[in-house]
């Protein structure tokens, strides 16, 4: 990594890792990261709090931990994309950055394998993103074997809050689609990682997968319930926009063929909680990727509007 700070008081040879968090103020949340970031075996230089929340508990949570990691924080507008880019504006110079969600953590290794598996040749690196208790994938299926990633990978191997980029990925390729991603003014709540990890595949990025790289999330304890069937049609709506701006209608097919033959499959099986959410899948990324959304009564799920 080079070395552009002068700064003869760190070590010369130790990447300066800067991380940036959006939040919209959860505090227990935030604790629980920063506890993991200050049990790193790499430490972080820098991290930047993009504050969404228009309160002040997160200032005062990071004030509190102040003395033990460098945590500043900044007041940004709603949606993640923006608090990323607001965050990593406010960024010292740092040659490696990450972006974990405000519900993430890491393991202690979590940085140092990063920055093992981040070789020369590559711009990003993308880890796997698990459930604590039984360590199974979180949102995407990912995979135990390291890989390059393509037109198909970049879809099930990479999150936004896995992912270490290097800082010229953001001078070269561009910032986060801010139209894209949650709480953004747009109705395509996902998706804004996959876009800007695109965006540097289509000019030739060199971006890699290592399982080695681990980031925690919590599971989702309500998979049956009108809340997260919403939100899987406004995740799948930001899916079908990344496809529209750069796959071919041939890969939007394949991207509703698959969820229609699961769909179909639990519903032979008698699992019609498993195909109604199956259902929303297709009904989203069509949106997403017509730009137009349904009517109302196609927003339905069990009767009760979702």
């Amino acid at each position: 990594m080079p070395d552009t700070t002068g700064d003869s008081s760190r070590d010369e040879s130790r990447p300066r890792v800067g991380i940036v968090v959006p939040t919209i103020g959860r505090p227990a949340l935030l604790q629980r990261l920063f506890a993991s970031l200050e049990a790193q075996t790499m430490p972080v230089s820098a991290v930047v709090v993009a504050d969404q929340s228009n309160g002040t508990e997160t200032a005062s949570v990071a004030a509190a931990w102040v003395p033990r990691l460098p945590v500043t924080v900044v007041n940004s507008h709603s949606g993640a994309s923006q608090g990323r880019n607001d965050g990593l504006a406010a960024l010292p110079a740092c040659d490696v950055i990450a972006f974990p969600d405000d519900d993430c953590w890491y393991t202690p290794t979590t940085v140092a394998d990063a920055i093992k598996e981040l070789t020369a040749d590559h711009m990003a690196v993308s880890g796997r993103l698990l459930t604590p208790d039984d360590r199974k994938p979180s949102r995407v299926r990912s995979g135990n074997q390291p890989l390059m990633l393509n037109r198909r990978s970049i879809w099930t191997h990479a999150l936004e809050s896995t992912c270490f980029f290097r800082r010229e990925f953001f001078e070269r390729y561009g910032v986060f689609n801010v139209g894209l991603g949650v709480g953004c003014p747009t109705p395509w709540q996902s998706g804004e990682g996959t876009e800007l990890l695109w965006r540097a595949l289509s000019q030739g990025a060199s971006l890699g997968y290592s399982p080695r790289i681990t980031v925690f999330d919590d599971a989702d304890t309500t998979p049956n319930s009108a809340a997260y069937l919403r939100k899987t049609r406004e995740y799948a709506r930001g899916t079908g926009q990344v496809i529209r701006l750069h796959q071919s209608r041939r890969e939007f097919t394949a991207a509703i063929a698959r969820p229609a033959a699961r769909g179909l499959y639990n519903l032979i099986g008698l699992r019609p909680h498993a195909a109604r959410l199956c259902l929303h899948i297709i009904l989203g990324r069509c949106e997403g990727y017509t730009g137009q959304l349904l009517p109302a009564r196609y927003c339905r799920s069990g009767g009760r509007a979702t």
